[in-house]
């Protein structure tokens, strides 16, 4: 992110660029979420692995870090999701990884590597007054 929002939308709260490269996201309502563009069109076979680095400037509940994906099948859903297998729950104002393995989802099976994905979805605090940067999020092959 850098001096641009990259099309994504923080549906419950205010997503805006920074001067310096990121996307700061203020939650103002209870279960926020930080959503991609739709379109993407990502070989789930080939882009395996969902890394994102943030910050969290401000807790504003407790950390949920769920992973949602929608593809042409079926849309963002419980039943297909996946969690951080690293970075957990991030500490305040520390640059975190976060890395989710999209071959062990928690919910969805071999769903992500079988389909193209459309779009992505991050929940950051399951509540109000959160606060983060968010460095960057990218989608790469799993070495």
């Amino acid at each position: 992110f850098d001096g641009s929002t990259d099309g994504f939308v923080l549906t419950g709260g205010e997503a805006l660029p920074m001067a310096s490269p990121g996307l700061k996201l203020t939650n103002q309502i209870r279960d926020p979420a930080l959503r991609s563009p739709k379109g993407l069109a990502l070989d789930g076979a080939k882009g395996n692995l969902v890394i994102v680095r943030l910050t969290r400037t401000k807790a504003g509940g407790a950390w949920d870090g769920t992973l949602f994906y929608s593809t042409a099948n079926h849309p963002e859903a419980a039943g297909f999701r996946a969690v951080a297998y690293l970075g957990g729950n991030p500490p305040l104002n520390q640059v975190t990884t976060l890395a989710y393995d999209m071959t062990a989802l928690a919910e969805g099976g071999g769903d992500w590597t079988s389909s193209l994905i459309d779009q992505i979805r991050l929940d950051t605090d399951d509540d109000i007054g959160g606060s983060f940067i968010v460095h960057q999020i990218a989608v790469v092959q799993k070495p």
